[in-house]
Formats: structure tokens, sequence, C-alpha cells
């Protein structure tokens, strides 16, 4: 298992909920560089807001590392904001941005909750 595959499982799972940085620093290392193809960065940044997402979602993870991912979600989003040049990609990230402020809307509850 590599250093990066390792580190996508923690963002995921929440398991080091006492190292929010390692949030920032996953993004940062699986982020594609500005020489790859577009696709791929677009895909690239897609596939953090997914996890970043499913992370989110998942009550069992702790309270904090969802609510740390919630405040790290705007980096993905904002790249892909940078990247899309033509009209498809623009409703895909409108759709996406959307799903996110919907699927943070209906967990914001439980993430402002103090943990019993």
């Amino acid at each position: 298992m590599t250093f990066l595959t390792w580190l996508e499982s923690v963002v995921r799972s929440g398991d080091l909920p006492e190292q929010p940085e390692l949030i920032q620093t996953w993004l940062a290392l699986s982020s594609p560089k500005p020489t790859e193809p577009l696709i791929n960065q677009l895909n690239s940044h897609h596939q953090q807001v997914i996890r970043l997402l499913d992370t989110i979602s998942d009550e069992l993870v702790p309270r904090t590392w969802r609510r740390s991912c919630v405040d790290n979600i705007n980096r993905p989003l904002a790249a892909l904001d940078r990247l899309v040049v033509c009209e498809c990609n623009r409703r895909a990230l409108a759709q996406l941005e959307h799903e996110v402020r919907q699927t943070i809307g209906y967990f914001e509850p439980s993430l402002n909750t103090p943990q019993q």
C-alpha cells in the first residue's frame, strides 16, 4: 500500500480524527499536476469531492473529522471551477455543487451538535 493510498483510506475512515491536517495533506498530494491533461485534472478533483462527500455522509466517522471534511471540500471545488472551459463542464460543476450543498445541509445538524 502506498502512502497516498493509506492517506486516502484514513481520510475516508476518519481513523485519526485528532489529525485533521491529514485531509489537507491528502488533497495536496492527490491533486494533479497542471501539466496533466485537463480531463485527468477534472477527474482527480471530482474524485476528491466525492471522497469527502462520502466521508461527510458517513455517520460512523467521528463528527469532528466529518466537520473537517466540510471545512476542506471547497478546495477541490475551487480547483474544478478554475478548470472548467465549456458549458457542459460548467453544468456538471453546478450539479456537483448542488449535491455538496444538499448533502452538507442534510448532515449539518449532526455535525454541529456536541458529540455524545
